[in-house]
């Protein structure tokens, strides 16, 4: 079972200056697909693309919550860091994020890791405000101390699409990233235990 969201078929640059990644001038790519975001109701991984290994070339995230700054891709370097894309919309996100939250508080200890959660909104157009209350109210009802970047125009999802040929965009998806910003691990959908795979991972890219 999934549902679809949204579908954009505009270039990014269509969008807005600011938003268009640089790695991908619009006078090229005339028709450039964001790809249809699936809700993960069916609870079940898509299969791990090959292309792991590959450096995520653009990354453009915007404080929402907490005392954090924008994020792009040199103020992560020699970092181990798991970006979390989710939304207090998606069934599957709620599940899995506590888990996701708890595995954060058992490596936070570490200065060379970084938790970065990405509320992003169910359609193209996200409210700011509304993106701010819904996320800021979930994590009061959970008991969580953690911030929120935002993802506008999805430029950094769509980034990851393209890097990894991702034919879609489906929430909840997580992405580790090596010291050097290389894509080591994705996680689309959501499965019970996931969070244990993934610290695997993360203490590995640690040592």
């Amino acid at each position: 079972m999934s549902e679809s969201a949204f579908r954009d078929d505009r270039p990014p640059a269509a969008r807005g200056k600011d938003h268009a990644p640089r790695s991908s001038p619009s006078n090229l790519l005339p028709i450039l697909a964001i790809g249809v975001v699936v809700i993960g109701l069916a609870y079940v991984f898509r299969p791990t693309p090959t292309e792991l290994g590959v450096p995520l070339s653009d990354l453009q995230l915007q404080p929402l919550v907490g005392d954090v700054q924008p994020l792009e891709l040199e103020d992560l370097a020699g970092k181990v860091v798991l970006i979390n894309f989710w939304g207090t919309w998606c069934p599957p996100c709620r599940i899995e994020f506590p888990e996701l939250a708890r595995m954060n508080g058992r490596l936070k200890a570490d200065p060379d890791f970084r938790f970065i959660p990405v509320t992003c909104p169910p359609g193209r157009d996200a409210d700011f405000d509304k993106l701010k209350s819904a996320t800021e109210a979930y994590y009061r009802s959970e008991g969580f101390d953690l911030t929120a970047h935002y993802d506008p125009g999805g430029v950094t999802r769509y980034t990851l699409m393209q890097d990894l040929q991702l034919p879609s965009f489906s929430f909840p998806t997580s992405v580790l990233l090596d010291r050097e910003g290389a894509v080591q691990g994705l996680w689309v959908g959501y499965q019970s235990g996931v969070e244990a795979q993934m610290e695997t991972k993360i203490k590995k890219l640690l040592r």
